[in-house]
């Protein structure tokens, strides 16, 4: 006997599988034994007493992360419309169609300047069902973390929502190589009397990372901070994203998915999966 969300449940096992697969890819290219650095004096006349930290050996980004990561997020979104399809159905008042769709909104909508609470098309009548809907919109995260300081931007859904966009018409861009900024243990070094300076522009061979000023401009002998390469995401849209590992990212619209589902497992109480028996 099948449930009413195995499509949807099935749609997110193929982007944890997609997922899985842009991990194996990176994997061996991020290996930290494949590039080095390599520290020189700064040649900018503002900064003729410091060092420079530079990397060579950084991987090429390749095509085929893009598309493998752009299949992992039209499977997230496919869920989710998967799940709009089956609360139409749920609802009976309207019959669900190709016009289906999963409802994100970063605002909510204004139409001839009346505020509109449209969640689906068909729309959808029942109460409970309306109110889940209400309260995963992008817009409504300062609500769900309880505290200001979170933009709808930023929301989960939000970004799969736009990175979905983009992957239909062109391949995101791009997979960039950067140095990881969580990882900056090496700055707390005794010989250093300025904070280090990192640099945020994407990485090649050659590229600086970090630029240093020690006491007595000398780089202390066991000064060798050998930051990790993290692979990320640069698309206009989604400035959120710059500085995320690609792959944590991932993770987290995977685990956003199922929470908005409620797809952990028969007992779970939250979520649109108790609307299903």
């Amino acid at each position: 006997m099948t449930h009413p969300l195995d499509g949807v449940l099935g749609k997110i096992e193929r982007a944890e599988a997609h997922a899985a697969e842009l991990m194996a890819a990176l994997k061996p290219v991020l290996d930290p034994n494949l590039y080095r650095f390599a520290f020189e004096l700064d040649s900018e006349p503002d900064y003729h007493d410091w060092h420079v930290l530079r990397v060579w050996g950084v991987p090429e980004v390749k095509r085929e992360w893009s598309l493998i990561a752009g299949d992992c997020i039209h499977n997230l979104q496919s869920a989710l419309d998967h799940l709009a399809y089956r609360l139409v159905e749920l609802d009976g008042a309207n019959p669900p169609g190709t016009v289906t769709y999963f409802p994100i909104k970063k605002a909510p909508s204004y139409e001839k300047g009346r505020k509109v609470k449209k969640y689906t098309e068909p729309e959808i009548v029942r109460a409970d069902i309306r109110q889940l809907l209400e309260e995963v919109q992008p817009y409504n995260i300062v609500n769900r973390f309880g505290f200001d300081g979170f933009e709808p931007e930023q929301d989960w859904l939000w970004l799969i929502h736009r990175l979905d966009i983009i992957d239909k018409h062109r391949l995101m861009l791009f997979l960039a190589c950067v140095p990881d900024p969580n990882d900056l243990m090496w700055a707390a070094h005794p010989a250093l009397i300025e904070p280090p300076q990192l640099f945020t522009s994407v990485l090649k061979d050659g590229s600086p990372v970090a630029r240093f000023k020690f006491s007595g401009g000398q780089k202390p002998v066991d000064f060798n901070p050998c930051p990790p390469i993290q692979i990320t995401l640069s698309e206009l849209e989604t400035p959120w994203l710059d500085w995320w590992d690609f792959q944590n990212a991932l993770g987290h619209m995977i685990g956003r998915v199922k929470e908005v589902v409620g797809s952990n497992g028969p007992l779970v109480k939250s979520g649109f999966r108790p609307l299903f028996p």
